[in-house]
């Protein structure tokens, strides 16, 4: 699997032996070594910045925690729950789109947030096909289409329907 990270550096002047940094890693990066968070398997590191983010005294230097690269917005106070409700209420699904391209520059910065959506242990061993032309978007399009005519042809057929009943069932127990 390809790591997008480079492993953390420790400042062991800093680190107060919290114990944080290395019970959050999910990639066993960091071990303590006496009373310290240390460096052990650097090649090991997804970028995932879980480290840095925990630590208290800013002792886990890490390029994914690195906020002088981001604009960070203003600060403000903790969301209530009326405002996230109707945040979430405001939401909608964008599904007729313009024909106007996508920058690099925003589509690199898309990705790059997409690293940290969560993943089954953190394990981020996601990839993105980017697809770019209306013409391999159309073949998406079709191929797909296709797929899915095929798995509902064969549900609505009668041995079909006897499997399905017979997963669901068992899943359902």
């Amino acid at each position: 699997m390809k790591r997008k990270g480079n492993p953390p550096n420790i400042l062991p002047p800093k680190c107060i032996g919290c114990k944080l940094c290395v019970e959050v890693c999910p990639s066993f990066v960091l071990e303590m070594r006496g009373d310290k968070a240390s460096v052990v398997r650097g090649a090991w590191c997804i970028g995932c910045g879980h480290c840095g983010a925990v630590c208290p005294v800013e002792a886990v230097l890490h390029e994914a925690t690195s906020y002088d690269k981001m604009m960070l917005p203003e600060p403000c106070s903790t969301l209530s729950p009326e405002s996230l409700q109707l945040l979430i209420r405001e939401r909608r699904s964008v599904r007729i789109y313009g024909r106007e391209e996508v920058s690099e520059e925003s589509l690199q910065k898309i990705l790059d947030a997409g690293r940290y959506a969560p993943t089954g242990t953190n394990s981020q061993n996601v990839n993105y096909i980017v697809l770019r032309s209306p013409d391999q978007i159309e073949e998406l399009r079709k191929r797909t289409t296709r797929f899915y005519e095929k798995i509902f042809s064969w549900v609505r057929s009668g041995i079909g329907r006897f499997l399905l009943t017979i997963m669901a069932s068992r899943k359902l127990v």
